[in-house]
């Protein structure tokens, strides 16, 4: 049966949601390739993933194999996507599955708007790597990404808000929103309802991402006596150098009682490992960790975002109690970082997994292809 879809990831984790997905969907119909620019292909041995260098994935014969596909689903815009699509003849329909990093920075006009000040400072002290790792393909490609953004028919971003945010940026935005995004599996969602918070430490981002804004999170807290809480961070993925920065001032600050996350490890020993924490800190300007923040919620923390982040603007606007790090840490006050009470654990817990249960992602799989073959 000749393949209609071809499926472009730059990055592993997201394959097998989206393999999933689609095979319940639309059965034996796609390709997907990973695209290896960083040289790692570690945990890629299943048989359905394609990978291709970024040679391979450029050359003259993938070009040609790619125009023949009816639609071409590219899951995030790197420098190669867009080196790609400049190739490619106008008969496949392109679909851009926005992942947050290649289209925020047109949004902020740049990285620099999405840090705070403490992080700033601390990252322009390595010019070097802000500039080569984090502002690199991106940023400085921003004018191009904005021209090559036309040429999809569909763009789908994490928040759907960010949508209309993008339209307005980027005058003419041709490609038309379409509603689908990243979820946790129902799997997942079944083990989620069997943990629960079971201590009263402080929980602070997510990754190795200088967009946890983490040395700022650690001033709102580091003049305020903790008592017998500690401040836990999860750093299993991201940049080498970052996670060491905020370990070297995580230990300063709060000595015996940082506790960083380091190693990947299975989901069930991650959630049992910060259940033990009762508050959430998300510290990003824009969106960042949208299924930790949910899972968070999930376990019954009190999770504290700020009001520029558009998760937080859609989690209120679903009801969820949620609290704002711009009203509460500025005056250092342990007692506004108190946990839920019980019946507020017990709402959000209700609301979040019945949000769960509605977000049908074989439904929004089943008209985004209905709308492409039209």
């Amino acid at each position: 049966m000749k393949k209609r879809y071809l499926h472009v990831f730059s990055d592993k984790k997201f394959i097998d949601y989206a393999y999933r997905i689609f095979e319940n969907v639309v059965p034996s119909m796609s390709i997907y390739n990973y695209i290896d620019f960083r040289g790692d292909t570690r945990n890629t041995d299943k048989e359905y993933i394609q990978i291709l260098s970024t040679k391979e994935f450029l050359s003259d014969e993938n070009i040609y194999l790619s125009n023949s596909y009816k639609a071409i689903f590219f899951h995030g815009f790197y420098k190669h996507t867009y080196k790609f699509i400049s190739r490619l003849s106008a008969e496949p329909v392109l679909i851009w599955i926005g992942m947050g990093f290649d289209y925020t920075p047109i949004i902020y006009s740049g990285w620099k708007k999405m840090l705070l000040s403490e992080t700033y400072k601390e990252m322009c002290k390595n010019h070097r790597f802000f500039i080569k790792e984090h502002l690199g393909p991106n940023y400085f490609n921003r004018k191009k990404i904005i021209r090559l953004s036309n040429r999809f028919s569909y763009f789908a971003p994490v928040i759907n808000s960010e949508y209309d945010m993008l339209k307005s940026i980027v005058s003419g935005f041709k490609p038309r929103f379409i509603d689908w995004n990243y979820g946790s599996s129902s799997r997942n969602y079944d083990v989620l309802k069997k943990y629960r918070i079971m201590g009263d430490d402080i929980l602070i981002g997510h990754s190795a991402s200088f967009l946890n804004n983490h040395l700022d999170a650690f001033k709102y807290l580091r003049d305020i006596d903790l008592g017998h809480r500690s401040v836990v961070c999860p750093l299993s993925y991201g940049n080498d150098w970052y996670k060491k920065r905020v370990i070297k001032y995580g230990k300063y600050f709060f000595g015996k009682k940082f506790n960083a996350i380091t190693e990947f490890m299975p989901y069930e020993n991650y959630l049992e490992k910060i259940s033990v924490c009762s508050i959430a800190i998300f510290n990003s300007i824009r969106h960042i960790g949208a299924g930790n923040i949910s899972m968070c919620i999930s376990l019954g923390m009190n999770v504290f975002l700020r009001e520029e982040n558009p998760i937080y603007q859609l989690q209120k606007s679903r009801g969820l109690v949620i609290s704002s790090i711009n009203n509460s840490f500025p005056e250092n006050d342990i007692y506004a970082i108190k946990p839920l009470n019980s019946d507020d654990i017990k709402y959000n817990r209700d609301k979040i997994f019945s949000i769960f249960n509605n977000a049908d992602p074989e439904l929004k799989t089943k008209n985004m292809i209905k709308l492409i073959m039209n």
